[in-house]
């Protein structure tokens, strides 16, 4: 493992402006010359990563890389699971006996292109439990996630193909559910078939009475092209039997959809659709719904260019953290409660797949970057830690680069019509901006500043009377804090 940043809690006085001592890093995990991270979770005073590696560019030399770390990213053990032929991970739970169960794929060289549901049960010193390999399509067959419920037992969604060859024989993929109890013998199983034409089940939420909100994509309502994939919500009975189905595309390929289970009761799915009939420009679509399927908030959002999102979580305010990819660089989008946009954050160069929200508000994502690998072309896994506005943190090794920096307190403050920032920047760096947010959180101001200059007036009649968070950042750090009290 490699270190980019290692960051310890330290309190850094900037002319009158202190550093919040809280945690932030990026690192990343090298094991050849392939690696992503698929999922991340928090475990007591630990990180876990499911994540794949591998020693070519072939995804058949693909291995299961489970990694643990402590909470300032450093490497406590690992463990890869070497089968000789294509094995990954892409979802992983936390089980009822303290242990992390983890859903992935597996394919044998007697069944080449026919994956089988590939699940590996670790305790948390990276030993192996127990695998088990579960196939009743005989075709390739892919979970998406999986969650364990209040009995033990284990649900699993994702999709298979319809014959034999997987992603080779063409876009003829058929949703579906599967039960297992808390060894992984399957007690149940439901394929979404040919007339209900079901793509992918990519993820599901419980609801009463032991029912199911799904989400996904299907071809039952493309509207352009014959294989087109467009998302849906639906809610299945016990028997996982529809009640309803919603139907939620607007373009070709679009994509659907992770879901959350809110305390009032209602629902949240996000989904990715094409903007338009002949670009791949994709944009965000955010929807709150209740249990019977009515839409009660639909928005959307452009990041870039071509935005497709990865997760969603809640977060500890009421609202909630997506993250994603645009034109090959992660994301962070932060919604309020009701699914106005905060701000935004770009990871250039990596890809970001998931994300969870740590103790301090801030957030750990894990994904791929093709930044660090010494091999041409290769890649690693990342693991990111940024604080509640997205941004890091100066650490240890930052100290010395960083020093030459001042910020001071604004005047005057209170302010009423303008507010002066002072500040020193060397030229060495290569951009410097000011943000401004309120006391939602909302980013009001984004000020290129220019790196020969020394002040900043800010005009503040516009805004409302209150108190506003300053922060002034320099190659992506968040190098210094003030607030700003307008009358």
């Amino acid at each position: 493992m490699k270190t980019k940043f290692k960051i310890f809690a330290i309190l850094l006085l900037l002319t009158n402006t202190a550093i919040s001592q809280t945690i932030r890093f990026e690192k990343y995990f090298t094991k050849g010359y392939y690696g992503g991270g698929a999922s991340v979770i928090k475990k007591d005073n630990n990180y876990f990563i499911a994540a794949i590696q591998g020693n070519a560019s072939s995804l058949a030399s693909m291995n299961v890389y489970f990694i643990k770390t402590n909470l300032w990213g450093d490497t406590i053990c690992t463990k890869i699971i070497d089968n000789g032929e294509a094995d990954r991970l892409y979802a992983m739970a936390l089980t009822n006996d303290n242990n992390i169960i983890c859903a992935g794929s597996y394919q044998n060289s007697n069944s080449t292109g026919n994956e089988e549901i590939y699940l590996v049960k670790f305790n948390l010193f990276c030993d192996t439990i127990w695998t088990k390999k579960i196939n009743p399509t005989n075709t390739g067959i892919y979970p998406l996630e999986i969650s364990v419920l209040q009995n033990g037992d284990m649900l699993i969604s994702g999709f298979f193909y319809t014959s034999t060859g997987g992603a080779g024989c063409g876009d003829n993929k058929i949703g579906f559910l599967m039960l297992l109890d808390s060894l992984g013998s399957q007690n149940r199983f439901r394929s979404f078939g040919y007339s209900e034409k079901i793509n992918t089940i990519r993820d599901f939420c419980l609801a009463n009475n032991n029912c199911l909100i799904i989400s996904g994509t299907d071809t039952r309502s493309a509207n352009y092209y014959s294989n087109s994939d467009d998302p849906y919500i639906a809610k299945l009975d016990s028997n996982w039997n529809f009640v309803w189905f919603k139907w939620l595309g607007e373009r070709d390929d679009d994509d659907g959809g992770s879901l959350i289970k809110l305390s009032d009761g209602n629902y949240i799915a996000m989904v990715s659709s094409l903007k338009d009939e002949y670009y791949a420009r994709e944009k965000l679509n955010f929807l709150k719904f209740s249990e019977a399927g009515n839409i009660l908030i639909d928005k959307k959002y452009d990041i870039w260019d071509t935005d497709y999102f990865t997760e969603i979580i809640l977060c500890s305010d009421g609202g909630f953290a997506i993250v994603g990819i645009s034109y090959s660089n992660g994301f962070l989008l932060k919604l309020n409660s009701t699914g106005d946009s905060l701000w935004c954050r770009n990871y250039g160069g990596n890809k970001i797949y998931d994300i969870k929200q740590t103790s301090d508000g801030g957030f750990i994502m894990t994904g791929q970057t093709y930044s660090y690998n010494p091999a041409s072309g290769g890649s690693s896994v990342l693991l990111l830690k940024v604080d509640n506005l997205g941004l890091l943190v100066l650490g240890e090794n930052e100290l010395n680069m960083f020093n030459d920096i001042e910020l001071k307190e604004p005047y005057p403050n209170p302010c009423i019509d303008f507010c002066t920032i002072e500040f020193k920047i060397s030229k060495k760096y290569q951009n410097a901006k000011f943000l401004i947010f309120n006391i939602q959180g909302k980013q009001l101001l984004d000020e290129s500043l220019n790196l020969s200059q020394d002040k900043l007036k800010l005009e503040m009649s516009a805004y409302t009377k209150g108190t506003y968070l300053g922060v002034l950042v320099v190659d992506g750090y968040n190098v210094g804090e003030v607030k700003i009290v307008k009358e």
